[in-house]
C-alpha cells in the first residue's frame, strides 16, 4: 500500500478485530519541475472537463493552487469527474462538488460514462495524473473524438529498501494480503524479494481493488486472486470481511 500515515483500510480492518501488518510499497511524491501542471492550470479555459481518477491528483492541484494563491473560483464553468468515493470527498473538502462520479470506480466506467451523457466527441479534457497513470483513459477519449491533456501532477515512487517485518515471513500466520494497485504489487514483491513473493502467491489469497491490480497479480504467479466488487479502499475492506466471514474462505 501506500505509504500514508491515515490509511483507512488498515483502520476499517483493525476496528473489525483482524490484526494488520503494514507494508508500505510506495510512495507519493511531489515533481520536482512543476512548470509544466502550473502551465495547464493557468490556461484551464481551455478545457471542458478535468478528470480526477485519485485522492493523490485532488491533493497535487489543491496544493498547486494554494502555492500560486488561486481559489476555487479558476475552476470556472468547468465540469468536474472524480473516480471514486474518496476522490470525490477531497474534492468537496475542497469546495467542489464534481458533475460525474461514475458507479463503478475505474477509469472504463469513466469513459463509458461520458460517452453515455454525449459527453466525448469535441469536448476538451484535462487530466492530471501519475507519471506512470495508464493510457487507457486518453486512448479512450482520443478514440471518441475527444480531446485529451494529459500532466503530471504526483509521481509514484517505489520503496526500494528489503523489508524486514521483525520475524520470517514463513512464520506469520498470513490471511490474505490486500493490494490497493498495480504498484504495490510491483513494490510489495521488490521489498520482500521474487522468491518469498511466489512462496506467498503459491499459498496465500491476494485480495485486488480492482481489475488492472488483478490482472498485474496475476501475470506475477498469483493463484489466489480474490477481486472487490466496487474498486476503492471501502469496497475493499467490505469484501475482504465478508469473505473472510464466509465458511471456507
Amino acid at each position: 500500500h501506500p505509504a500514508e500515515a491515515d490509511d483507512p483500510l488498515q483502520t476499517r480492518l483493525s476496528q473489525w478485530g483482524a490484526g494488520v501488518l503494514l507494508c508500505p510499497s510506495i510512495r507519493i511524491d511531489p515533481v520536482e519541475e512543476s512548470t509544466d501542471l502550473i502551465k495547464k492550470l493557468t490556461h484551464m479555459e481551455d478545457y471542458d472537463w478535468v478528470l480526477f481518477t485519485s485522492k493523490n491528483a485532488v491533493r497535487a492541484v489543491r496544493e498547486t493552487f494554494q502555492e500560486l494563491g488561486w481559489d476555487i473560483r479558476r475552476f470556472g464553468n468547468l465540469k468536474i469527474a472524480a473516480v471514486g468515493q474518496a476522490t470525490s470527498r477531497l474534492l468537496e473538502d475542497w469546495g467542489i462538488v464534481p458533475d460525474l462520479v461514475p458507479e463503478n470506480f475505474t477509469a472504463e466506467d469513466l469513459f463509458r460514462q461520458l460517452e453515455s451523457e454525449g459527453e466525448v466527441e469535441g469536448r476538451r479534457f484535462l487530466f492530471p495524473c501519475s507519471e506512470i497513470a495508464r493510457e487507457t483513459l486518453e486512448k479512450s477519449i482520443l478514440a471518441g473524438g475527444g480531446e485529451f491533456d494529459r500532466v503530471t501532477a504526483y509521481r509514484t515512487v517505489a520503496i526500494e529498501e528489503p523489508w524486514h517485518p521483525g520475524v520470517p515471513l514463513s512464520e506469520l500466520s498470513i490471511d490474505g494480503i490486500c493490494f490497493t494497485s498495480s504498484s504495490t504489487v510491483r513494490g510489495f514483491r521488490a521489498r520482500i524479494g521474487s522468491e518469498a513473493f511466489q512462496v506467498l502467491a503459491n499459498s496465500t489469497p491476494m485480495y485486488s481493488i480492482g481489475p488492472k491490480t488483478s490482472q498485474t497479480l496475476a501475470e506475477i504467479g498469483a493463484r489466489d486472486i480474490r477481486e472487490s466488487e466496487v474498486s476503492d479502499l471501502e469496497g475493499l475492506s467490505d469484501y475482504i470481511r465478508r469473505t473472510q466471514s464466509e465458511p471456507g474462505t
